[in-house]
């Protein structure tokens, strides 16, 4: 008698509602998503503003002080008709000038200036036309703004002849009077010296052409 195999039983599956396993608990926290916003506005003047937050274009040229301009003299010249009058430069910029008034008529907001002249060194940065656009009082001058009606000026050239004056590299710069080799007397002395050294770079090149004319074992 042939005896049947018995069935081999698989591991049942845990039934969904299967008291045994334990559910999820909901403990009613949900995770915060991270937020960007943009930064706490703080206030700052607008000079202090950048590119990225603030300003991106350079709305107001920048100022320069007389003193800025270190050794390079700075003039400003009121032509009203047939009068002039030499200023003081208080500050400029590439669109206006401040200078100090000086002259004996009084000049007030809006007034047009017909021609008005800023020099540097006895250079001319600007000529033209200005108008008016404040006049204040510090301390004891009274202090005049004007812009440029006819053009913008150059304000890097007039930089860069700074930078050139106040140059020295490694020496003593580019005067006479800075050398340590320079005498103020003896003029007739150091023309004496002069021809001196003309004359011996000049005896210098008549024996080179003589040197060369001549066999070697002549000349040797």
């Amino acid at each position: 008698m042939m005896k049947k195999a018995a069935a081999r039983s698989e591991p049942a599956e845990p039934s969904p509602l299967d008291s045994s396993i334990p559910a999820p608990v909901d403990s009613g926290l949900r995770p915060t998503r991270a937020t960007s916003g943009p930064p706490p506005s703080i206030a700052v003047s607008y000079q202090d503003l950048d590119g990225g937050r603030g300003r991106e274009v350079y709305f107001r040229p920048p100022r320069y002080l007389s003193a800025d301009f270190g050794p390079v003299g700075a003039t400003v010249t009121v032509m009203i008709d047939d009068w002039e009058q030499d200023c003081d430069l208080h500050d400029v910029s590439q669109n206006g000038v401040a200078f100090e008034w000086t002259g004996d008529a009084r000049l007030h907001v809006g007034d047009l200036i017909p021609v008005l002249a800023v020099s540097f060194d006895g250079h001319e940065a600007y000529r033209g036309a200005a108008q008016v656009g404040s006049v204040r009082e510090v301390g004891a001058k009274q202090i005049v703004g004007a812009s440029f009606l006819d053009t913008l000026m150059n304000i890097d050239d007039v930089l860069h002849l700074r930078d050139v004056k106040v140059w020295q590299g490694a020496g003593s710069g580019l005067g006479l009077r800075d050398r340590p080799w320079r005498a103020t007397s003896g003029d007739s002395f150091k023309a004496r010296i002069a021809e001196l050294r003309l004359l011996l770079e000049d005896a210098e090149e008549q024996l080179g052409q003589l040197e060369a004319s001549l066999p070697w074992h002549v000349a040797h």
